[in-house]
């Protein structure tokens, strides 16, 4: 299992918004479906814990995000068709035992930059184009923006938030895609 605290924040882009804009190394697009998993009275949300299975390429993997003051634990399981024994045992607490379901199914469109700062990468700023799946039709769609640091401080995240926001980003709906 795969452990890393992730320090991102999620803004709103204002309409038509274009990372050509921005300084930075372009990243190859990224097109990635992931489905949530909750029980059916959303314990995991309304906790601010998510569970997903995303699929990229043909390749899935299971991630589960834990808040963590102002960042989250992300730990990353293999691969399975169901959720994972040991997600469930670690969320036990929460879901009391009750089944996790898949909740959402959300495709996922990504571009993104490389922010850096001579050798080191300090973030990548992501634009979301999010479709919300329900029996493989488009039920609803957004955008997002995702400022998330690789080996930045909280200065450089702060710093890149402003810049964005001075083009017009306003706060997120919320802190995951999910809600």
């Amino acid at each position: 299992m795969k452990e890393k605290v992730e320090r991102e924040v999620k803004l709103q882009p204002p309409e038509g918004f274009d990372l050509s804009g921005l300084e930075g190394e372009r990243r190859e697009p990224r097109l990635f479906d992931s489905t949530y998993y909750d029980t059916d009275d959303r314990r995991l949300a309304r906790e601010g814990v998510t569970l997903r299975r995303r699929v990229e390429n043909g390749v899935g993997a299971w991630h589960l995000k834990l808040p963590r003051g102002i960042a989250r634990l992300e730990l990353e399981l293999d691969d399975s068709e169901t959720v994972p024994e040991r997600a469930s045992k670690l969320l036990v607490g929460l879901t009391r035992r009750r089944p996790l379901v898949p909740v959402a199914v959300l495709r996922t469109k990504r571009d993104a930059l490389l922010v850096r700062d001579g050798e080191r990468d300090l973030a990548e700023i992501a634009l979301d184009a999010v479709s919300v799946l329900e029996f493989e039709r488009v039920a609803g769609a957004f955008e997002e923006l995702e400022i998330e640091l690789i080996d930045g401080t909280e200065a450089d995240l702060r710093r890149l938030e402003k810049l964005i926001r001075a083009a017009g980003a306003k706060d997120a709906a919320s802190s995951t895609k999910l809600v």
